[in-house]
């Protein structure tokens, strides 16, 4: 016959509290990694958040670079275009001058006055080409100096944007 003890679960000998221990346990371990990598998830979302804004920034940075290089080069395009025009100026009132000197009988061509506009045309091309010498020259060097501090101002940038997070 049974025991009172015995269907009680007494007769166990704590068989119930080693397993309610270990169950104790693994929940604290359980409770300890979902915190753990509830962290780690938060730190690996703050690390892209501030990875994200340095690449922007780099971004932006390098954009305001390649959009000063297109100023220039938009400017170098002008004076590229008003010294062609000086050139075909000088070209074309100095054949209109020597045609008007030395008329071929073929051609039906004679303006009054070439010879002077053909001279204010070449002083004019004469007073120009010395300065967009020196301005297309002084623009190709800035281009290269935003070309070369490029990088270095991309790193700034991102350096700036990273410490400000």
């Amino acid at each position: 016959m049974k025991s009172k003890d015995e269907g009680l679960g007494l007769g166990e000998s704590g068989q119930a509290l080693a397993f309610g221990a270990i169950t104790l346990f693994m929940l604290v371990c359980f409770v300890a990694f979902v915190f753990n990598v509830a962290q780690a998830s938060a730190r690996k979302s703050e690390l892209q958040t501030a990875a994200d804004e340095g690449a922007y920034a780099g971004a932006v940075a390098l954009s305001g670079i390649v959009s000063e290089i297109g100023w220039l080069n938009d400017a170098q395009a002008h004076l590229y275009y008003h010294a062609m025009r000086k050139s075909v100026d000088v070209v074309v009132w100095g054949t209109l001058a020597e045609l008007s000197e030395h008329p071929c009988p073929d051609l039906l061509v004679g303006i009054p006055g070439a010879t002077g506009s053909y001279d204010r045309a070449h002083d004019d091309a004469a007073q120009w080409f010395p300065r967009f010498d020196l301005w297309s020259r002084r623009m190709s060097q800035m281009k290269w100096a935003l070309a070369a501090a490029g990088p270095s101002l991309v790193r700034r940038e991102i350096f700036r944007a990273l410490h400000d997070t």
